[in-house]
C-alpha cells in the first residue's frame, strides 16, 4: 500500500496507512519495481493488473460515499467482511465509511434492536 500519485511524482506521500490485522508486507523499491516492468513482460502485466484492481476498488468506493447512506455503506462492508467487528474497532470501522463512531453506535443500535 502506498500513494500512487507520490510514487509517480517522486514527491513525499500526504498519507500514512496503518495496519489494524496481523497481515504480511512486502516492501519494493519503486524506481527498480519500474525497471523490471518495463524490460518483464509478465511483471508489466501484473502491474497493469494491480492498478487496474485498484481503480475499480478506487472508483466503487467513490460511488458509495456519494450515492449510499451511512447505514447502506456499513451494511454492504458487513456483507463484504462479517468478521470485521472482531477484527478492528468501531472507530476504524466509522472512519471506513466515512460517519463518526457516534453515527455507527446510532445505525447498529436501529439495525440490531429489531
Amino acid at each position: 500500500m502506498a500513494s500512487l500519485s507520490a510514487l509517480i511524482q517522486n514527491k513525499k506521500a500526504n498519507l500514512a496507512l496503518e495496519c489494524l490485522t496481523d497481515c504480511t508486507l512486502i516492501e519494493v523499491n519503486w524506481e527498480s519495481f519500474m525497471e523490471l516492468a518495463k524490460t518483464n513482460p509478465e511483471i508489466g502485466i501484473f502491474y497493469r493488473k494491480v492498478l487496474e484492481e485498484r481503480f475499480v476498488r478506487f472508483e466503487l468506493s467513490n460511488i458509495q460515499l456519494a450515492t449510499m447512506t451511512a447505514t447502506e455503506r456499513y451494511v454492504e462492508l458487513r456483507k463484504r467482511c462479517p468478521d470485521i467487528e472482531k477484527q478492528v474497532s468501531q472507530l476504524n470501522i466509522a472512519s471506513f465509511i466515512g460517519i463518526t463512531p457516534v453515527q455507527l453506535s446510532r445505525i447498529r443500535k436501529k439495525l440490531f434492536s429489531t
